[in-house]
């Protein structure tokens, strides 16, 4: 793989035609979404925290080529419902709450680390109480069962999101959930993690314990496949992924596609037939045919983008001490905390660490975080690490998270004189509370992982 210094991430561009750039968002004092109606928006896809919805309503210069972003709450978080199980809402919603985090997140931070070009452009809108009311009414049962019975919208939410609209469009677009593009430093790895982490990437391992516990899996796919910069390493991906996309029904999130601005299921028929006629000429070709289109298509675009390589040094470079490293990190500052102050003045290395090394990050502390890390990060002794740095880790591991979670928007070229884009999507700020449970997956992926026998280990190569 090629290699970039820090201070160029900022600086990566790549050509796209004028018809493919970005659509203007009017200023949002001019947009209400009370001028539209629930019937106007069509569900489109979900995450772990937020859901969106397309705009099909009639033409409207505020609305037009635009999804609308809301956020999710977890359904033991939400309000009681009434006798007859309709959800109680909230009478005073945050309208004046904080604005949502991403947009500031990704002017502030992401954009000092990916070139604005592969970015998404956001506006951030009110909601009237009543109609988020009525639009959520009417759009729940739309939803995937699987989703609707852990989470909801959050109807306390006075506030909402627009974006460009990707993949509602002509044509062709795919979304591909990349996910961790490297294997750990060693530094920090024990004696009996260090074989099993050297050798399988983490998500070759979490696929593993998906598919031992009957789950729909990528069984095919390792992402250091398609972030290595290889074109028969990159075919051997997309194929991968592809495989999924079809044995899971279309389950796993890791391929979506997405055809004149609707979601394919690998068991549409008619919807298959049509996007293999309109976008790859093919009449009834056969699955393998099929296949191959789609990778000769996608293959191009995956080459020639700097974004994976950037991603994968952004990755690795802000989780440079694996979450076994970090955890011995913030067990020796927080042992060296509650020493006594005489013995606290006589370490060889000043280690001011307070309880606040697990708050949530504020956007002056992202902006000096930013600071060192484009400057300093390759200084820092990340083999021998100090206490005294224990919040920077932190900070650099929560950011290495939102690009391990991210997700690109590819558009597949509609005639022979265009290229395809990317972009970067899904680039919301972590959670410091998430910490915890993150440790806990890794503990356990490893643990089930290393019960395998040596030689049926998969080898993930970088």
């Amino acid at each position: 793989m090629m290699d970039f210094t820090l201070t160029s991430l900022a600086t990566i561009t790549i050509f796209v035609t004028s018809k493919m750039a970005m659509l203007d968002i009017p200023n949002l004092s001019t947009i209400r979404l009370s001028e539209t109606s629930a019937s106007d928006w069509k569900y489109i896809s979900e995450g772990g925290a937020t859901i969106v919805f397309s705009y099909r309503g009639p033409p409207h210069p505020s609305f037009d080529g635009t999804v609308l972003r809301l956020r999710k709450q977890k359904l033991h978080q939400a309000l009681p419902k009434t006798a007859d199980g309709v959800q109680m809402f909230c009478e005073t919603p945050d309208a004046a709450g904080p604005d949502d985090p991403m947009i500031e997140f990704q002017q502030n931070v992401i954009g000092r680390l990916i070139s604005p070009e592969f970015l998404v452009q956001l506006q951030l809108v009110d909601i009237e109480h009543q109609w988020l009311e009525n639009f959520a009414l009417q759009h729940d049962f739309l939803r995937p069962e699987g989703r609707r019975q852990v989470d909801t919208i959050d109807l306390s939410k006075g506030k909402a999101m627009l974006a460009t609209d990707l993949v509602g469009s002509k044509g062709c677009a795919v979304e591909i959930k990349p996910k961790w593009g490297f294997l750990p430093f060693p530094a920090h790895l024990s004696p009996e993690t260090s074989p099993v982490k050297l050798q399988t990437c983490r998500t070759c391992m979490h696929t593993h314990l998906r598919q031992s516990r009957g789950e729909p899996a990528a069984v095919d796919y390792c992402p250091l496949d398609l972030f290595s910069g290889a074109e028969e390493r990159t075919v051997r991906a997309i194929r991968g992924l592809w495989n999924a996309w079809m044995d899971s029904g279309g389950a796993v999130n890791n391929l979506r596609i997405f055809s004149q601005g609707e979601m394919l299921k690998p068991d549409e028929g008619e919807s298959i037939a049509i996007w293999s006629q309109t976008i790859f000429g093919l009449n009834n070709p056969t699955l393998d045919e099929l296949r191959e289109s789609f990778v000769g298509a996608l293959l191009p675009i995956i080459m020639e983008t700097p974004v994976l390589r950037t991603l994968s040094r952004l990755q690795r470079t802000l989780d440079a001490l694996d979450r076994e490293g970090l955890c011995k990190l913030r067990a020796e500052a927080e042992a060296l905390r509650s020493l006594p102050s005489d013995d606290k003045a006589r370490l060889s290395r000043p280690t001011p660490v307070t309880e606040t090394h697990l708050s949530e990050p504020t956007t002056t502390e992202w902006a000096s975080f930013l600071d060192s890390y484009l400057t300093s990060n390759d200084a820092l002794d990340h083999g021998d690490p100090s206490p005294s740095n224990l919040r920077y880790y932190i900070l650099a591991y929560l950011l290495s998270a939102t690009f391990k979670d991210c997700s690109l928007i590819m558009k597949l070229p509609s005639t022979h004189d265009e290229r395809g884009f990317v972009k970067v999507i899904d680039l919301d700020p972590k959670s410091v509370n998430k910490m915890k449970g993150w440790e806990m997956l890794d503990q356990q992926l490893v643990e089930s992982y290393a019960k395998i026998s040596g030689a049926l280990r998969r080898i993930c190569r970088e």
